[in-house]
């Protein structure tokens, strides 16, 4: 037997872009269960992954103004016992993958500045340890993420330096970045978050199951030669 045939079968790469808003609740939910989904394929896979901006409402709401049943009530016009069951509904689906969501308590907020926030995190290394604090701070906290004394006091706890995360959300910087992931989004008929794109082709999105999401990267995978 040649040497190559003992040889273990390279690891297929695939890269994986995910579109999110941070005050999309099903988004992280949908981050869960992908990575999730990806541990089927250790050792076979070598799957990168992407985190790209999406805001749901670009002009709203105005800082500090409503929690988020207020926001589903005032703005979104629902009655206040259907917002309690949809938020209800949310928080059980959160509890599936482990979440704690406590979403009477938090404050609607305007994104654009957290995304530049994980932008920068991204650019340092700590994008998975700030993007999991802002989250968290959303969902489940009375914290207002779109408070630059808050995103740099969260920042701060993902292993930024503070002072650099203040200067750099008063400069404005990051913010080409947050626009060039939405003109991206609308070129590839992206209108609503998760959205997961696989090697620059196949969009799925939404609410999908981590079963849903391990038959796509399975299909993805077969479909991308090893070594790629």
């Amino acid at each position: 037997m040649s040497s190559a045939a003992g040889m273990e079968r390279e690891a297929v790469k695939m890269q994986v872009e995910i579109w999110s808003d941070i005050v999309c609740p099903w988004c992280w939910i949908g981050k869960r269960k992908f990575e999730a989904a990806v541990r089927k394929f250790d050792g076979v896979a070598d799957i990168a992954v992407r985190h790209r901006s999406f805001e749901l409402n670009p002009n709203g709401p105005e800082q500090g103004r409503y929690s988020v049943p207020e926001y589903m009530q005032a703005v979104l016009g629902m009655p206040k016992p259907r917002v309690l069951q949809t938020l209800r509904f949310i928080a059980e689906a959160a509890a599936e993958v482990g979440l704690d969501y406590r979403m009477t308590e938090s404050r609607a907020a305007n994104s654009f500045d957290a995304h530049r926030l994980l932008h920068f995190a991204d650019s340092k290394g700590r994008g998975k340890e700030v993007r999991e604090l802002v989250s968290h701070a959303f969902v489940a906290t009375t914290l207002d993420i779109a408070d630059r004394d808050t995103l740099c006091v969260l920042g701060s706890r993902g292993g930024l330096d503070e002072t650099e995360t203040r200067t750099m959300l008063n400069s404005g910087t990051f913010g080409d970045a947050v626009r060039r992931d939405e003109t991206e989004a609308r070129r590839a008929g992206i209108h609503g978050v998760p959205a997961f794109r696989f090697n620059k082709g196949t969009i799925v999105s939404g609410a999908l199951s981590i079963e849903e999401l391990q038959s796509v990267i399975a299909e993805e995978l077969a479909k991308t030669p090893a070594g790629r």
